[in-house]
């Protein structure tokens, strides 16, 4: 037998702004399953819930990511690796760019077409 229950909670004001349309990023099941490294999957995140699509510094994803690379290099490698396996997965333009301090994305075109609740 199936009853039509409802559930209701409170939350206090500064808690429900992270429940906002504009602070929900979605993130596909299907694009989970084919992103396979850990740092694609933390970037893919990153870049799902960045709605700037702004250069980012290298130095703010080796921090926010909690890299375990050492060396700043190392991080830098396994940042392109994961960049190269967003692009393959059509989640970025395959066009990023990579400088000296900075990290330059679009978001795949093809996913800019998706409506927000896809």
């Amino acid at each position: 037998e199936v009853t039509d229950e409802k559930y209701y909670f409170r939350l206090s004001p500064e808690m429900a702004m992270f429940f906002a349309e504009e602070n929900i990023a979605y993130v596909t099941i299907e694009d989970r399953k084919n992103v396979r490294g850990m740092l694609a999957k933390w970037l893919h995140a990153y870049i799902v819930a960045d709605k700037s699509s702004q250069p980012v510094s290298i130095d703010q994803l080796w921090r926010l990511s909690r890299s375990g690379a050492a060396r700043r290099s190392t991080f830098v490698q396994s940042l392109r690796a994961a960049l190269d396996e967003l692009a393959v997965c059509k989640i970025i333009e395959p066009s990023f760019k990579l400088d000296a301090h900075y990290l330059y994305y679009q978001r795949s075109a093809q996913r800019a077409a998706l409506p927000a609740s896809a």
